[in-house]
């Protein structure tokens, strides 16, 4: 284990990327863009997402990874090929890679990821499950039996884990986080002003908007179309109307807590009782979640410093002693 190891974790829209060799960390969007005809490789990235709904007939684009999985074997590798190459530039050894997983991937979804690795040019790829990784980024490793809870609300799913051991104990997800989150604005939006506007626009709102409590004044300028006639116009949305469409997924990811809580041994309980929650994920920034959840549940919420980053800085620990975590059972190859 004496080469260069790189870190992934792989999730529903962006991979979030670190290496022993350097401090910083990058995240790339999973978009990229190749020629229709040949199937060349265009862009990635960031490159990419900004062609979304503007790109021309002869560029494909494609999220190559969705949900925490390839979607097409062929286009991952090439991806991360380059992302390799551009990070270690001349290659002599092949690096080994720690790559973050969600908690209910299955065994062939983790097999196919390895295979992309390696195709990718890894030596050896190991696997960690991500509320394991963020406890790891947050709390530090944990090899005694004490609970830690971990709520990610990223792009995909709303996961919330009990952590012990470096292991779950319980967990559950629901589609309760950003692409949900997106359709309920966008679905608001046709049914209450009969109006359709573009994922980009969406999304903008949604980051500018969102929260749990409504925060007016605050509101934002909204262009786009009649949802029949297709007739331009613009108006302003507030945030008590965007928090009033986001309601039903703040709703199941409190259901999800309670239910998790109710299914963990009475000591793992006690034990978060005492630690509270770490919220992750992208979605983790949404005004007035951790007060919600605080609220509703009666334990303590923590929001650490770039709650989407978590995972990826556990995996950045563990690459520094990677030996150590693979006998103890933290990463599986």
């Amino acid at each position: 284990m004496g080469g260069k190891k790189i870190g992934l974790d792989v999730g529903s829209y962006s991979l979030k990327i670190c290496a022993d060799f350097r401090n910083e960390l990058i995240e790339i969007p999973c978009t990229a863009a190749t020629d229709r005809l040949t199937g060349k490789l265009l862009s990635y990235g960031a490159e990419s997402q900004r062609m979304s709904g503007r790109a021309p007939a002869t560029v494909e684009l494609k999220r190559f990874i969705e949900n925490g999985a390839a979607n097409d074997f062929g286009l991952t590798a090439r991806v991360l090929a380059d992302v390799f190459d551009k990070l270690l530039g001349q290659r002599v050894l092949r690096p080994d890679v720690v790559a973050c997983v969600g908690v209910g991937a299955t065994e062939l979804e983790k097999k196919m990821l390895a295979d992309v690795l390696q195709a990718s040019g890894a030596a050896r790829v190991y696997t960690i499950v991500s509320p394991v990784a963020a406890s790891i980024g947050y709390f530090g490793p944990t090899p005694t039996p004490r609970g830690r809870a971990v709520l990610d609300v990223g792009a995909g799913a709303a996961d919330f884990a009990v952590v012990t051991m470096n292991g779950v104990a319980t967990r559950k997800a629901v589609p309760a986080a950003g692409a949900a989150m997106t359709k309920l604005l966008t679905d608001y939006l046709a049914a209450e002003r009969n109006v359709v506007i573009g994922e980009a626009e969406t999304e903008r709102l949604k980051k500018e908007l969102a929260c749990v409590y409504p925060r007016e004044p605050e509101l934002a300028y909204v262009a786009g179309g009649k949802k029949l006639t297709g007739e331009a116009l613009s108006f302003e949305l507030t945030s008590t109307e965007v928090s009033k469409a986001l309601r039903p997924c703040f709703e199941q990811i409190m259901q999800l807590v309670v239910s998790v809580l109710d299914e963990t041994e009475p000591e793992l309980v006690g034990d978060i009782r005492r630690s509270g929650i770490l919220l992750t994920g992208g979605c983790a920034e949404i005004p007035g979640l951790d007060r919600y959840l605080r609220t509703g549940i009666g334990v303590s919420v923590t929001v650490p410093d770039k709650p989407a980053l978590c995972a990826v800085k556990g995996i950045k620990k563990i690459l520094r002693g990677l030996k150590k975590f693979e006998q103890n059972g933290t990463i599986s190859s």
